[in-house]
């Protein structure tokens, strides 16, 4: 019987990225890495292996990646910051996009500042 592939599906601007666990030493990651994204094959691969939080912070790294590759300003970020900046930058990034998401009310802001919310007046 053949096993089930198991994948969570995550959309970047209009793309559905295919997210899946892995080791290292399978071809479609590689030695000595916890992550990578496949533009072309709009896949990300993540190391099993690691630890959940390791795991949860390549994932907003690799999201970081999607992120910048959705805007085309991807390829000139690794031009003008070289590839030791570019990741430190897509690190930073994906932290970013984690504590949004993680110490937000995102519901209550979204319904605030589209006027549907019954939040007091605080404009005293």
């Amino acid at each position: 019987m053949a096993r089930k592939e198991k994948f969570v599906m995550v959309g970047v601007n209009g793309l559905d990225y295919k997210v899946k666990m892995t080791t290292q030493n399978n071809s479609e990651l590689g030695d000595g890495c916890r992550g990578k994204i496949w533009y072309e094959k709009l896949k990300i691969f993540l190391d099993k292996n690691s630890a959940p939080k390791v795991r949860l912070q390549t994932f907003y790294h690799e999201l970081a990646h999607a992120m910048c590759e959705a805007t085309s300003f991807n390829n000139m970020l690794e031009e003008k910051l070289g590839d030791n900046g570019y990741e430190i930058f897509i690190d930073k990034m994906g932290e970013v996009v984690y504590n949004y998401i993680h110490n937000n009310n995102i519901d209550a802001i979204e319904k605030f500042v589209a006027g549907d919310s019954e939040e007091d007046d605080n404009s005293n």
